[in-house]
């Protein structure tokens, strides 16, 4: 009797460790519904493929799909949009954080990004300069712009979404040289969430600033014999912090959007 109840616990200890591991695998290759603590809402939670809330300064994707950052060229943590100490990403236009050769973005039908920034540079350089807050390159090693897509700061630190074509933030005035540089400095020094969306289905991408639609446009499929060998960069070029930054494999809706624009900041 001891030998059958051994062997039974030992064949359902077996059964559950790959029946864990065959979960665990299904979710980081389709970004199914993952934990990622008590930041996300559950309706928040599914379709998440990396989340990087920087807790602590850990660069560790949370989602539980194990797409983590390095950090190769110092970036440093800061603190986040609610004072926590280690809990966002500073960056001084020279460092970066990557993901390399970021295969859990390749051939993606949908895919959103959500995150948050703060501008920190005034100077007249920014103006006509691109600035990274996320992209997936190309494996070339040509302009940053020229990424598969990218979402950044250009042309009076005006957010833009580039992929195949280009969505962009709004602008309040009408905006010569000197409004340029004003605009600039009105939006230095103040936390702004971004998202992103992409949709073949109907070829649309949209950008979203502090849950509002700024824009969309219809654009051509993304498709590129080099999408696959291109890694994941955070805050290329850029002079500020990022934080909270979450992907997903599917468009999220503008209810969506609307509630990661007003989520507190996760600091776990």
């Amino acid at each position: 009797m001891r030998n059958i109840i051994l062997t039974c616990s030992l064949t359902l200890a077996i059964a559950i460790f790959f029946s864990c591991n065959k979960k665990e695998s299904e979710n980081k290759s389709t970004g199914g519904n993952v934990v990622t603590g008590t930041c996300l809402p559950s309706g928040l939670n599914s379709g998440v493929l990396a989340f990087y809330p920087f807790g602590n300064g850990s660069i560790l994707d949370v989602s539980g799909n194990g797409h983590d950052l390095t950090n190769a060229t110092n970036a440093v943590s800061t603190t986040d949009r609610a004072g926590n100490m280690n809990c966002a990403y500073l960056f001084n236009g020279q460092n970066f954080l990557t993901n390399a050769n970021a295969a859990f973005l390749n051939n993606l039908n949908q895919f959103s990004i959500s995150l948050w920034y703060e501008p920190l540079d005034t100077s007249s350089h920014n103006v006509h300069e691109y600035q990274v807050l996320i992209c997936k390159d190309t494996g070339n090693t040509g302009r940053i712009w020229e990424s598969y897509w990218s979402i950044g700061l250009y042309d009076c630190s005006r957010a833009v979404f580039l992929a195949k074509n280009n969505v962009w933030d709004k602008l309040i005035i009408n905006i010569d040289q000197n409004d340029c540089y004003n605009e600039i400095a009105a939006r230095t020094g103040s936390w702004h969430h971004l998202a992103a969306t992409y949709d073949a289905s109907g070829n649309s991408m949209k950008i979203y600033r502090d849950g509002v639609l700024q824009a969309s446009d219809v654009v051509n499929p993304l498709t590129s014999p080099i999408i696959n060998i291109g890694d994941l960069t955070l805050g290329k070029y850029f002079t500020g912090k990022i934080d909270d930054i979450i992907i997903y494999n599917r468009a999220l809706s503008q209810t969506e959007v609307t509630q990661l624009s007003q989520l507190a900041t996760c600091c776990n």
